[in-house]
């Protein structure tokens, strides 16, 4: 039996360059808005499929409020929009350990997160759309 691992330290998380640190017990989470093929069954049960060619996508990033990526995330939030300003970045998630890798050469931040302030370190959801969310899940090879 083979035993893999999963190293959340061996997890590099880049957003228009920057290494990203300080990630909550989630780090990040990614999904597709649709799915890449459609289908439609016709009254005599023929079955056609289209290629639905929309790969947008989200990524949501959990960090703790301590962590100093919060304020490069706001600063390109806070940018966007301003006197015409277009914040659009790559951003990069790979898993140095195994062969996972989400990426996006146009994203920009949609949602920021719900700040709370208690007597407990809280989490910062940050929301990243994509406008072609690639994705490639690899897993973590095995090990001889």
């Amino acid at each position: 039996m083979t035993v893999q691992t999963f190293d959340p330290k061996d997890l590099a998380v880049t957003v228009d360059g920057q290494l990203l640190s300080g990630f909550g017990e989630e780090l990040i989470s990614a999904e597709r808005d649709n799915p890449q093929v459609d289908d439609l069954a016709g009254a005599q049960g023929d079955v056609a499929r289209v290629m639905t060619n929309d790969k947008r996508g989200s990524v949501t990033l959990t960090l703790l409020q301590t962590s100093p990526a919060n304020l490069i995330l706001s600063n390109l939030w806070n940018a966007d929009g301003v006197d015409g300003a277009n914040i659009i970045f790559p951003f990069l998630a790979k898993d140095n350990r195994g062969s996972d890798v989400i990426s996006a050469e146009d994203a920009w931040i949609s949602e920021g997160p719900t700040v709370v302030y208690s007597k407990n370190v809280e989490e910062r959801a940050w929301i990243i759309r994509c406008g072609k969310l690639d994705m490639v899940i690899g897993g973590v090879p095995d090990v001889a």
